[in-house]
């Protein structure tokens, strides 16, 4: 544990976005003998997703200032950043608190397209009601298969299991 998280230091003064993401989620947690410290989460996660791009830390901060604060704005804020540094997490949740129906479902969309299986359920709710076309929903739900297909590829099998023979 103490060796793991000082890597974990060494990254974060180093600039590793990662590092510092982890770092910050340890802290959140007091895992690893780390001791529970929301403040230096927050300040950890927002360097990591505001200085140095990690999608992972704005999703993390998105769901901490709007459920913990309740502050929507700064919850947003950082979902949408998280979105546009490619989080469909982020994407998804953007879908959620939308209140236009066109862009929530422009939200859904895009994760759908992504394989995420909740923007899908979203793209089917609206499709059964009548909010997407037919040749729309079957242009969404191709898309998402194939790129649920492709993640589950036989190469992809046989590369995690060599991983796992191998370590």
């Amino acid at each position: 544990n103490e060796e793991y998280i000082e890597l974990l230091k060494k990254g974060e003064r180093a600039g590793h976005a990662i590092a510092t993401h982890n770092l910050g989620s340890h802290y959140y947690e007091g895992t690893f003998g780390l001791p529970k410290n929301q403040s230096m989460a927050i300040k950890l996660w927002t360097k990591s997703g505001n200085k140095l791009g990690n999608s992972s830390s704005c999703a993390n901060l998105g769901t901490y200032y709007g459920i913990e604060l309740k502050d929507m704005n700064k919850a947003l804020y950082y979902y949408e950043k998280g979105a546009i540094l490619g989080n469909i997490a982020c994407r998804y949740r953007l879908g959620l608190l939308e209140k236009n129906c066109d862009l929530a479902l422009i939200h859904f969309e895009i994760g759908a397209r992504c394989g995420h299986k909740d923007s899908m359920g979203k793209i089917v709710e609206a499709f059964k009601i009548g909010n997407v076309s037919k040749d729309n929903f079957e242009r969404i739900l191709r898309v998402h298969w194939d790129t649920v297909k492709a993640s589950e590829s036989v190469n992809r099998t046989k590369g995690v299991l060599l991983n796992l023979s191998n370590g």
